[in-house]
């Protein structure tokens, strides 16, 4: 199931995903503005602690910072177990991504609320399949140059990253991981997109 020559051991598997679990779920805004200007992000804004709200509040240099971090997280733990064991699986990669991006998105150090998973959707996507990144890329900045609203850019890369992660390594695993991406992210959204549906109703 996880190894390209046989099956890894179940618990190793689960130990990395562990690890990448805690990894993701680092709160980087939160840490930032905290350290950087001694306040609490989620009382800043939107609430959020992810890269958007950090760039509102606070400017683009500490957004673009947070947006970074936010990103290698998924992104360092794919590379990690890349260099650890060079024959490991596509699939284990997928989930190694997944997991920290269910850190980045529930994090254990705020009572299992975080971010919104789109910066940790790039840093995975970026390690774990090159051109779904480029894709997501594309998708965002079309997205958001044509409507500008960022949440929207991110539904959308959403919806690409789960369609083409079905479609580059089609597997019932991989099919439930993106859905359930996809569904954690549609989620986490639902604020935003009750606030657009209520200002496009009184238009």
């Amino acid at each position: 199931m996880f190894h390209k020559n046989g099956t890894w051991p179940m618990m190793i598997a689960v130990l990395l995903s562990l690890a990448s679990y805690l990894l993701g779920s680092v709160p980087t805004g939160f840490v930032l503005v905290s350290l950087l200007h001694g306040k609490d992000i989620r009382k800043q804004g939107s609430g959020n602690i992810g890269a958007t709200n950090v760039w509102r509040s606070y400017g683009a240099t500490l957004g673009i910072l947070t947006f970074v971090i936010d990103a290698l997280k998924a992104a360092a733990a794919i590379f990690l177990v890349q260099g650890f064991w060079p024959d490991v699986s596509y699939k284990l990669l997928f989930f190694i991504g997944f997991f920290a991006f269910l850190g980045h998105v529930f994090s254990p150090w705020l009572n299992f609320k975080g971010g919104k998973g789109i910066a940790t959707l790039f840093g995975w996507m970026l390690a774990w399949n090159a051109w779904i990144f480029i894709g997501m890329a594309a998708v965002w900045s079309f997205i958001y140059l044509l409507l500008r609203h960022s949440f929207i850019a991110g539904l959308a890369c959403a919806t690409y990253v789960a369609i083409g992660s079905i479609y580059f390594c089609f597997s019932v695993e991989i099919a439930i991981g993106s859905l359930l991406l996809w569904s954690i992210v549609l989620y986490r959204h639902q604020k935003n997109i009750r606030d657009y549906m209520r200002k496009r109703a009184n238009v």
